[in-house]
């Protein structure tokens, strides 16, 4: 299992249902969650074989900004 992290412009929790509808076409996705209180709105993926730029043309789609952030 692998975890994806990306910074995402994100200002409301009442996006979570175009979100839930965004990444349920991301294929290998298993878990989910939006973290709004830090100042980077994170969305952190769970799941095998993500790719990370499929998940970013989705969100771009419902006009979510987001940028796969790496961790060290």
């Amino acid at each position: 299992m692998e975890t994806l992290i990306f910074k995402t412009d994100i200002q409301t929790p009442l996006i979570k249902n175009k979100l839930l509808s965004a990444l349920e076409n991301i294929k290998g996705l298993n878990h989910w969650r939006l973290d709004i209180e830090s100042i980077y709105k994170l969305l952190i993926i769970n799941g095998i074989g993500i790719n990370y730029l499929e998940v970013i043309n989705e969100l771009g789609k419902i006009g979510i900004h987001a940028i796969r952030m790496y961790e060290e």
